[in-house]
């Protein structure tokens, strides 16, 4: 269940982000507000959403129970940058790499293990 909530949180946050991206690298200042906003409301609905410790992973001692918890700690990482942006939208242009690192982290967090 974690892992479907944060890769729904992730998939979100990617649109969001790419929007944002292509109306700064295209100047269309009149789409970045609305992204930003956007992210914004993603960022603050997923909060509730997500597994913080304790949850079921935090005591196991498994692969599983380890992967659960760097998905968690991703997933607090990109809120911590999220917070940061929450300044408004040029707070977005000074944390866009720190976001970028932390949406990579989520995904390598997410992504099934190699075999």
């Amino acid at each position: 269940m974690a892992h479907s909530l944060l890769a729904r949180f992730l998939a979100e946050l990617d649109a969001c982000a790419d929007a944002i991206d292509a109306a700064l690298h295209f100047d269309d200042r009149a789409a970045v507000k609305p992204g930003y906003d956007r992210l914004m409301r993603v960022a603050a609905a997923s909060r509730d959403r997500w597994p913080r410790p304790p949850c079921a992973c935090a005591s196991a001692r498994t692969a599983d129970a380890d992967a659960c918890r760097e998905a968690v700690a991703a997933a607090e990482a990109v809120a911590a940058v999220l917070d940061g942006m929450s300044a408004g939208v040029s707070s977005y242009q000074g944390l866009a790499g720190e976001l970028a690192r932390a949406r990579a982290r989520l995904a390598a967090a997410l992504a099934p293990p190699a075999r």
